[in-house]
Protein backbone atom coordinates (compact mmCIF):
# COMPACT_ATOMS: atom_id res chain seq x y z
CA UNK A 1 0.00 0.00 0.00
CA UNK A 2 2.80 2.34 0.85
CA UNK A 3 4.52 1.46 -2.42
CA UNK A 4 1.79 3.32 -4.33
CA UNK A 5 2.96 6.64 -2.86
CA UNK A 6 6.70 6.18 -3.31
CA UNK A 7 8.39 7.77 -6.34
CA UNK A 8 9.15 5.41 -9.15
CA UNK A 9 12.22 5.27 -11.26
CA UNK A 10 11.58 6.20 -14.85
CA UNK A 11 13.65 4.55 -17.49
CA UNK A 12 15.47 6.76 -20.06
CA UNK A 13 13.58 5.12 -22.91
CA UNK A 14 10.17 6.27 -21.72
CA UNK A 15 11.32 9.84 -21.04
CA UNK A 16 12.61 10.16 -24.61
CA UNK A 17 9.25 9.13 -25.97
CA UNK A 18 7.47 11.70 -23.79
CA UNK A 19 9.86 14.54 -24.62
CA UNK A 20 9.39 14.08 -28.35
CA UNK A 21 5.61 14.25 -27.87
CA UNK A 22 5.94 17.29 -25.56
CA UNK A 23 8.13 19.15 -28.05
CA UNK A 24 5.45 18.87 -30.72
CA UNK A 25 2.75 20.42 -28.46
CA UNK A 26 4.73 22.53 -26.03
CA UNK A 27 2.61 25.75 -26.26
CA UNK A 28 2.27 29.02 -28.17
CA UNK A 29 5.01 30.42 -30.32
CA UNK A 30 6.22 34.02 -30.26
CA UNK A 31 4.28 34.82 -33.43
CA UNK A 32 1.01 33.53 -31.94
CA UNK A 33 1.60 35.59 -28.80
CA UNK A 34 2.25 38.77 -30.82
CA UNK A 35 -0.91 38.24 -32.88
CA UNK A 36 -3.02 37.71 -29.77
CA UNK A 37 -1.56 40.84 -28.15
CA UNK A 38 -2.29 42.83 -31.30
CA UNK A 39 -5.92 41.65 -31.37
CA UNK A 40 -6.29 42.45 -27.69
CA UNK A 41 -4.77 45.92 -28.21
CA UNK A 42 -7.22 46.69 -31.02
CA UNK A 43 -10.07 45.63 -28.73
CA UNK A 44 -8.79 47.89 -25.96
CA UNK A 45 -8.62 50.85 -28.35
CA UNK A 46 -12.24 50.21 -29.28
CA UNK A 47 -13.22 50.20 -25.62
CA UNK A 48 -11.31 53.44 -25.04
CA UNK A 49 -13.13 55.07 -27.96
CA UNK A 50 -16.50 54.00 -26.59
CA UNK A 51 -15.58 55.35 -23.15
CA UNK A 52 -14.61 58.72 -24.64
CA UNK A 53 -17.90 58.95 -26.52
CA UNK A 54 -19.85 57.97 -23.41
CA UNK A 55 -18.18 60.72 -21.40
CA UNK A 56 -18.94 63.29 -24.10
CA UNK A 57 -22.59 62.26 -24.33
CA UNK A 58 -22.86 62.28 -20.55
CA UNK A 59 -21.56 65.86 -20.44
CA UNK A 60 -24.00 66.91 -23.18
CA UNK A 61 -26.92 65.35 -21.30
CA UNK A 62 -25.85 67.15 -18.13
CA UNK A 63 -25.72 70.50 -19.95
CA UNK A 64 -29.15 69.98 -21.52
CA UNK A 65 -30.73 69.00 -18.21
CA UNK A 66 -29.21 72.08 -16.56
CA UNK A 67 -30.69 74.26 -19.34
CA UNK A 68 -34.12 72.67 -18.84
CA UNK A 69 -33.89 73.15 -15.08
CA UNK A 70 -32.83 76.80 -15.41
CA UNK A 71 -35.59 77.61 -17.92
CA UNK A 72 -38.18 76.07 -15.59
CA UNK A 73 -36.68 78.02 -12.68
CA UNK A 74 -37.20 81.44 -14.29
CA UNK A 75 -40.66 80.42 -15.52
CA UNK A 76 -41.68 79.55 -11.96
CA UNK A 77 -40.25 82.87 -10.74
CA UNK A 78 -42.34 84.66 -13.36
CA UNK A 79 -45.44 82.74 -12.27
CA UNK A 80 -44.78 83.72 -8.67
CA UNK A 81 -44.50 87.40 -9.71
CA UNK A 82 -47.42 87.45 -12.22
CA UNK A 83 -47.98 91.19 -11.96
CA UNK A 84 -44.47 91.89 -13.25
CA UNK A 85 -44.23 88.96 -15.69
CA UNK A 86 -44.38 91.17 -18.85
CA UNK A 87 -41.33 93.15 -17.70
CA UNK A 88 -39.20 89.99 -17.37
CA UNK A 89 -38.34 90.35 -21.06
CA UNK A 90 -34.58 90.63 -21.56
CA UNK A 91 -32.29 90.53 -24.57
CA UNK A 92 -29.64 87.88 -25.20
CA UNK A 93 -26.55 88.41 -23.08
CA UNK A 94 -24.75 87.29 -19.99
CA UNK A 95 -24.62 90.45 -17.85
CA UNK A 96 -26.74 89.77 -14.76
CA UNK A 97 -26.63 93.38 -13.52
CA UNK A 98 -26.88 94.42 -9.88
CA UNK A 99 -30.10 94.10 -7.92
CA UNK A 100 -31.29 94.43 -4.35
CA UNK A 101 -31.37 91.08 -2.57
CA UNK A 102 -34.93 89.83 -2.18
CA UNK A 103 -33.93 86.61 -0.48
CA UNK A 104 -35.46 85.70 2.84
CA UNK A 105 -38.78 86.08 4.60
CA UNK A 106 -38.32 89.59 5.99
CA UNK A 107 -37.37 91.43 2.80
CA UNK A 108 -39.64 94.11 1.40
CA UNK A 109 -39.33 94.09 -2.38
CA UNK A 110 -41.74 95.49 -4.91
CA UNK A 111 -42.49 93.69 -8.20
CA UNK A 112 -39.70 95.50 -10.12
CA UNK A 113 -37.08 94.71 -7.44
CA UNK A 114 -38.21 91.09 -7.35
CA UNK A 115 -37.90 90.88 -11.15
CA UNK A 116 -34.37 92.35 -11.02
CA UNK A 117 -33.38 89.91 -8.27
CA UNK A 118 -34.82 86.93 -10.18
CA UNK A 119 -33.03 87.90 -13.41
CA UNK A 120 -29.71 88.49 -11.62
CA UNK A 121 -29.89 85.18 -9.76
CA UNK A 122 -30.98 83.32 -12.93
CA UNK A 123 -28.24 84.74 -15.14
CA UNK A 124 -25.60 84.08 -12.48
CA UNK A 125 -26.75 80.43 -12.34
CA UNK A 126 -26.61 80.17 -16.14
CA UNK A 127 -23.06 81.55 -16.30
CA UNK A 128 -21.92 79.22 -13.50
CA UNK A 129 -23.59 76.00 -14.68
CA UNK A 130 -23.36 76.25 -18.48
CA UNK A 131 -20.15 77.00 -20.41
CA UNK A 132 -20.63 80.21 -22.39
CA UNK A 133 -24.23 80.41 -21.18
CA UNK A 134 -26.41 83.30 -22.35
CA UNK A 135 -30.15 83.83 -22.08
CA UNK A 136 -33.13 85.86 -23.23
CA UNK A 137 -36.85 86.09 -22.50
CA UNK A 138 -39.38 87.30 -25.05
CA UNK A 139 -43.15 87.73 -24.93
CA UNK A 140 -45.00 86.91 -28.16
CA UNK A 141 -48.74 87.26 -27.70
CA UNK A 142 -49.55 85.30 -24.54
CA UNK A 143 -46.54 82.99 -24.85
CA UNK A 144 -43.19 83.54 -23.19
CA UNK A 145 -40.14 82.24 -25.02
CA UNK A 146 -37.20 81.48 -22.74
CA UNK A 147 -34.03 80.96 -24.77
CA UNK A 148 -30.80 79.58 -23.29
CA UNK A 149 -27.65 79.20 -25.40
CA UNK A 150 -24.53 77.37 -24.26
CA UNK A 151 -21.40 75.66 -25.58
CA UNK A 152 -20.70 71.95 -25.73
CA UNK A 153 -17.08 70.87 -26.00
CA UNK A 154 -16.54 68.90 -29.20
CA UNK A 155 -14.01 66.08 -29.54
CA UNK A 156 -11.71 66.55 -32.52
CA UNK A 157 -11.72 63.34 -34.54
CA UNK A 158 -8.11 63.65 -35.76
CA UNK A 159 -6.50 64.17 -32.35
CA UNK A 160 -8.91 62.09 -30.19
CA UNK A 161 -8.56 64.59 -27.36
CA UNK A 162 -10.56 67.47 -25.98
CA UNK A 163 -9.99 70.68 -27.92
CA UNK A 164 -11.23 74.23 -27.77
CA UNK A 165 -13.73 73.61 -30.58
CA UNK A 166 -17.20 74.45 -29.33
CA UNK A 167 -20.56 73.68 -30.74
CA UNK A 168 -23.24 76.20 -29.77
CA UNK A 169 -26.46 74.66 -28.46
CA UNK A 170 -29.81 76.31 -28.00
CA UNK A 171 -32.68 75.37 -25.69
CA UNK A 172 -36.02 77.17 -26.04
CA UNK A 173 -38.94 76.82 -23.64
CA UNK A 174 -42.25 78.28 -24.77
CA UNK A 175 -45.00 78.55 -22.21
CA UNK A 176 -47.83 80.68 -20.98
CA UNK A 177 -48.09 81.98 -17.46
Amino acid sequence: MLSNYLPRKISPLTTRQYTSVLKKSCGATLLEMMISLFVMGVGMLGILGMQTQAMRFNHQAYSYSQAVFLAQDILESMRANRAAAPIYQIAMGNNPGVAKSCEGANTNCNAQQMRDWDIQRWRNNISQRLPGGQSSIELVGDTYSINIEFDIVKINEEEHSATTDYKRQNYILKSGI
